[in-house]
């Protein structure tokens, strides 16, 4: 690459080459316009010739790593994102946050356990919130519809609470065997949580007598392919921050149905959540299934282009090497991932007189004004119109209920 100033930056990313959904379309969108790069998160040689050819470095998952990598060419600029695990390890604590010009969650609940650990982040760095997007293009809406089939799809271990999902699924089948469950996925962690799980698993299957109408596929290449004759997609999960599997799910026209894990309403409206087994039961047996409904609360709250705006604009903010703390009184007021602006003071608070659209009550009306938007802009008045009273109405009930 030569040295002319109009060249695109270059851009280093440092994740697992050999697991990295969360980062291939962000790689590709910004090729475009970037020179890009990956380096595996556990080849120190290969990291360090990335960060040595790069102009700014982001780095995925805030582990000890990213602790690690902070200190490498402190004169250039550093990016780190953190999904959702990190938060309940002792490892934002080791990081130095100063060293990256900012960070970006992709939820707010996320964003706010790791400042219990990290009081002075929002001092020492720029935050940002920036939700998973989804291009439709790879994800066609489903044409069959098997009303009777659902799919859960994760990697399993403790976290994915299967235990739950099989009790759900035991009640569900006992007021109608017709029933199944189809579980894509496979094993991951510790060899003795592994043999548990699965020996586990087993057991309980045969023991309620669901061998027949749970089937297990292992590990899914081509997942939308394997959702398109599904009609629920299900998840049980105590930890999650934005499950893209379930927005990938609704993509394709499946009627998500969300266990209540911390922050789940900040990414679903509550029709999809559930507590308890009964009101799972309750919600599979007297939910209609939209499926053109689904992929537009994707499309309208989870674009891909979004996302993308987003992510252009903090890589367009000024970063001056050592001034951690000036950065993070001047933290961003950059628009979120669905285009809207997040206006907030240093402390994370929204502006006074300014609704806070991610709280999780005002959930409704956000996806019914991106609704009217989405099809205001593809010419369909009468359309953007019923989503702009609907919208209307909830807020005449009180402010943004």
């Amino acid at each position: 690459m030569n040295d002319d100033s109009r060249s695109p930056a270059r851009l280093g990313f440092v994740g697992h080459i050999n697991d990295n959904k969360f980062l291939k379309d962000i790689m590709r969108a910004l090729s475009a316009t970037h020179e890009v790069r990956l380096a595996d998160y556990f080849d120190d040689d290969a990291v360090r010739r990335m960060v040595a050819a790069s102009d700014v470095i982001w780095v995925e998952w805030g582990t000890d790593l990213a602790a690690k990598i902070a200190t490498l060419a402190p004169d250039k600029r550093k990016i780190l994102r953190i999904h959702s695990f990190e938060a309940f390890t002792s490892y934002p604590a080791t990081i130095p946050f100063e060293r990256y010009s900012d960070v970006i969650f992709v939820s707010e609940y996320i964003r706010s356990l790791v400042a219990q650990q990290v009081p002075d982040m929002e001092d020492r760095t720029r935050t940002h919130i920036v939700r998973n997007g989804v291009d439709l293009s790879r994800f066609s809406l489903k044409t069959g519809n098997n009303p009777f089939d659902i799919a859960f799809v994760a990697m399993f271990r403790h976290v994915k609470n299967i235990p739950l999902l099989l009790q759900c699924f035991a009640a569900l089948h006992a007021r109608d065997p017709r029933y199944k469950l189809h579980i894509a996925g496979d094993f991951i962690g510790a060899e003795v949580d592994v043999n548990e799980l699965g020996r586990y698993l087993s057991h309980i299957i045969e023991a309620m007598g669901l061998a027949g109408s749970i089937i297990f596929y292992g590990r899914i290449d081509d997942v939308h392919a394997w959702l398109a004759d599904k009609n629920w997609i299900v998840s049980t999960s105590m930890r999650e921050a934005h499950p893209l599997n379930l927005v990938e799910g609704m993509a394709v026209g499946l009627r998500p149905v969300v266990h209540n894990y911390p922050a789940a309403r900040e990414v679903f409206d509550a029709e999809y959540v559930f507590n308890t087994v009964d009101q799972f039961v309750e919600m599979v047996l007297t939910s209609e299934c939209r499926p053109e409904r689904y992929r537009e609360f994707v499309e309208c709250n989870f674009p891909l282009d979004g996302q993308m705006e987003h992510i252009a604009r903090i890589l367009a903010l000024g970063w001056d090497a050592g001034s951690g703390a000036a950065r993070g009184a001047a933290r961003s007021a950059a628009p979120s991932a669905d285009g809207r602006r997040e206006e907030r003071g240093a402390a994370g608070a929204p502006a006074p007189g300014l609704v806070d659209a991610d709280a999780p009550e005002n959930r409704r009306v956000r996806s019914l004004l991106n609704l009217a938007e989405h099809y205001r802009r593809r010419g369909e008045e009468a359309k953007s119109e019923e989503y702009l009273a609907q919208a209307r109405a909830l807020m005449g009930k009180g402010p943004l209920s």
